[in-house]
């Protein structure tokens, strides 16, 4: 996602990803996928 924080303005989406998790080290992948991105934010 490509955004222009040069106006100062900042995008806020609500994201919900549901399902069963099988694979021990999910959580910790989708952390450094989204940091690797720039995506900031918290879970529940």
């Amino acid at each position: 996602m490509e955004t222009d924080h040069q106006d100062g303005m900042l995008e806020t989406r609500l994201v919900q990803v549901r399902g069963k998790v099988q694979g021990i080290g999910y959580r910790e992948a989708c952390v450094r996928h989204a940091q690797a991105r720039g995506v900031t934010g918290w879970g529940t």
